[in-house]
């Protein structure tokens, strides 16, 4: 049993291949017999390569992953708006309250530590 790499998934190699996407680009991979395998490698010396089963099995793991990209962090706009412009935000005042309002004022009991010791 022969493993091998097709540089160029889309290319008709006269064989079923595996389509495996590696970062943004296809390449595809396939297990054929000896016999096979030396027939594909003679008929597309540049485009294909002999791999190990080792690399077979990991670029196949690669093929049910989910490919890991860039994230775009989005934002919600006004479609009134150009987007293009500068907006500034309005600051609103807070309303002023008097100062009986903001602090209360309580009794307190206060404990003397000097008294009671002789």
């Amino acid at each position: 049993m022969k493993y091998l790499f097709f540089k160029d998934a889309s290319y008709d190699y006269g064989a079923e291949v595996e389509k495996v996407k590696i970062g943004s680009l296809w390449m595809a991979v396939g297990m054929y017999e000896d016999g096979d395998a030396k027939k594909l490698i003679k008929n597309n010396k540049e485009k294909i390569s002999e791999i190990d089963q080792a690399q077979y099995e990991e670029l196949i793991e690669k093929k049910t992953q989910s490919v890991t990209g860039r994230v775009f962090k989005t934002q919600p706009q006004d479609a009134t708006k150009d987007p293009n412009a500068v907006y500034v935000e309005e600051k609103t005042k807070p309303t002023s309250r008097k100062a009986k309002e903001l602090v209360s004022v309580g009794e307190a009991v206060v404990e003397n530590p000097l008294e009671g010791k002789d």
